[in-house]
């Protein structure tokens, strides 16, 4: 299975666009003029496009079946009777 079949991968790679292209936004957003930051505030908005689209390929994407689950029986047998009378 490739890494970009996998849902957390778009999630994260989602995550860390989003965070690495508005980072310096929001540090400066009160240091420009409003001119200028309503310019540059289309990167915000361009990023968060990008973001959605890539979390909307996460939740397409099918979980596979095959794999297990942490959450399907993680104590399965731990407290049955192994003793035999």
């Amino acid at each position: 299975m490739f890494i970009y079949q996998d849902q957390n991968f778009w999630i994260i790679a989602g995550f860390i666009l989003y965070l690495s292209a508005t980072l310096f936004l929001f540090i400066l957003a009160n240091s420009v003029p409003q001119d200028t930051r309503d310019k540059i505030w289309k990167i915000n908005h361009f990023a968060t496009i990008l973001k959605n689209i890539f979390f909307a390929i996460a939740f397409s994407i099918k979980r596979n079946e095959n794999t297990i689950s942490d959450y399907e029986q993680p104590f399965n047998g731990l407290f049955e009777n192994k003793s035999t009378h």
